[in-house]
């Protein structure tokens, strides 16, 4: 819950490292997962957003949510068009 202020706040940094606590109790836990790649992505942390989607993919197969939807776009971007993204937001 504190992650997820956190997250609507603006603090990508403190936000990841909570969203990693929860996950180091529950690993498969779909909304940290997500919180965590979506932190990671503000940050531009392409392998702790990549890890953490990929994971996100895995444990919540075969949902459509909105978060899933993200994660696959984010995930089908290249570095390059993540980076030259970021520049723009």
């Amino acid at each position: 819950m504190l992650a997820g202020l956190l997250l609507m706040n603006g603090d990508p940094v403190q936000t990841l490292a909570e969203y990693l606590a929860v996950l180091a109790h529950r690993t498969n836990r779909v909304d940290s997962l997500y919180g965590a790649g979506s932190s990671a992505f503000a940050l531009g942390a392409v392998a702790t957003t990549r890890a953490n989607y990929q994971q996100l993919l895995t444990t919540a197969k075969g949902e459509e949510r909105s978060e899933l939807i993200t994660a696959r776009i984010r995930m089908a971007q290249s570095d390059d068009a993540y980076y030259i993204r970021l520049e723009f937001q």
